[in-house]
Formats: structure tokens, C-alpha cells, sequence
């Protein structure tokens, strides 16, 4: 499911995830609501557990890609 059909299953604006939401005005961080999160994580049926398993595989992914110095 893409994220703009994610959002619309959640009951939110189908551009909430677009990067240009992702910061104000004056270029500062948004970061989406508790709310939003918990919206999301409802309609994807997964629990804040299964959600922090899957950010912790992106950061190690992350990880790899990586230079050292």
C-alpha cells in the first residue's frame, strides 16, 4: 500500500507524508502528530512494537550503506 493510500485509509490528507510536508515555513522539521502515527499504525494493523522493528531494520540498513572514514 503506498503511503498516500495509507493516509487516505487513515482518515487524513493523502499528501500527509509528501517530503514537501516535511518542513515549515522557515525550513524547520515537522514531524507527524502522535495521533497521526497511532491513525496509521491502526489501519496498517501494526503495534508500536512492530513499528519500532521495522525503523531499527532501516537504521541498521542505513548502517550498511554507511562510509567509514
Amino acid at each position: 500500500m503506498s503511503l498516500s493510500a495509507l493516509s487516505k485509509e487513515a482518515g487524513l490528507d493523502p499528501t500527509s507524508f509528501n517530503p514537501s510536508k516535511r518542513y515549515g515555513p522557515k525550513g524547520r522539521e515537522r514531524w507527524p502528530s502522535t495521533e497521526t502515527l497511532a491513525r496509521v499504525l491502526q489501519v496498517a494493523n501494526l503495534d508500536t512494537r512492530g513499528f519500532a522493528e521495522i525503523l531499527d531494520a532501516g537504521a541498521g540498513h542505513q548502517a550498511d550503506k554507511t562510509p567509514t572514514p
